[in-house]
């Protein structure tokens, strides 16, 4: 194997890879992505991948640059957790772009410290009339989850708006757990990214739409960790 030496320190966390095999005609569709190489290419060499984001359909820079490297295992490699991660974030933000009327510039404003009080409501059926719990024989219940979000136009934090976020409450938990069981359980505080519009706005949060990047200083071998939020 090939590569950076620093890749076998025994500190870093292990991953397990997938290592395709196989007739492409045979594979799912998401595996032509992995087999043209962009899972791993843009975090190799600089040309354009699925994500930026290190961790998030996309191994760590570290490891892909590492995997690129491998030309028996190029085009046929893909980390699983990754490819996942991907996925879960992929599908809140379009569920939330769908069902919450925000906008991409407000979708990654979503924070730990934005949201609301739960409201609870009887869900009804087409009739409208109650619906019950054969478990207890009474109305069954839901909650509306709402977050605080600085929309479009506005500045200060008396501006925000109320937006409804409980199409994708269970996948926003599912992030959270995720970030957490990253960080010991906490939720790192981070500014908005300063590609974001409204920069000058925001101020650092436990925004929930972020994940950890390796950052590489140069062509030195050191390197540090930290926890971005998506761009707008």
């Amino acid at each position: 194997m090939t590569g950076h030496d620093w890749i076998y320190d025994p500190d870093l966390r292990e991953r397990y890879f997938l290592e395709l095999h196989g007739s492409p005609s045979e594979d799912p569709w998401f595996l032509s992505i992995v087999r043209r190489g962009v899972l791993l290419s843009g975090n190799g060499v600089g040309s354009k991948s699925i994500s930026g984001h290190s961790g998030l359909a996309t191994p760590s820079h570290v490891m892909a640059h590492w995997l690129w490297r491998q030309r028996e295992l190029f085009r046929r490699a893909i980390e699983p957790e990754a490819l996942y991660r991907g996925v879960l974030y992929g599908s809140a933000l379009a569920i939330l772009a769908l069902t919450s009327e925000a906008r991409q510039g407000e979708l990654v404003q979503i924070s730990v410290d934005r949201f609301e009080s739960l409201r609870p409501y009887i869900v009804k059926d087409e009739a409208g009339n109650p619906v019950i719990n054969p478990a207890t024989g009474r109305p069954r219940y839901s909650v509306i989850v709402l977050q605080r979000l600085l929309p479009k136009g506005r500045r200060h934090d008396s501006e925000r708006n109320r937006y409804n976020v409980s199409a994708a409450a269970s996948l926003l938990d599912e992030i959270t757990e995720a970030i957490r069981e990253r960080h010991d359980g906490r939720i790192p505080l981070v500014p908005p990214r300063r590609t974001h519009t409204k920069i000058d706005d925001l101020k650092p949060e436990h925004y929930l739409l972020q994940w950890n990047k390796v950052e590489q200083d140069g062509h030195q071998r050191r390197h540090r960790q930290r926890s971005d939020p998506l761009p707008r």
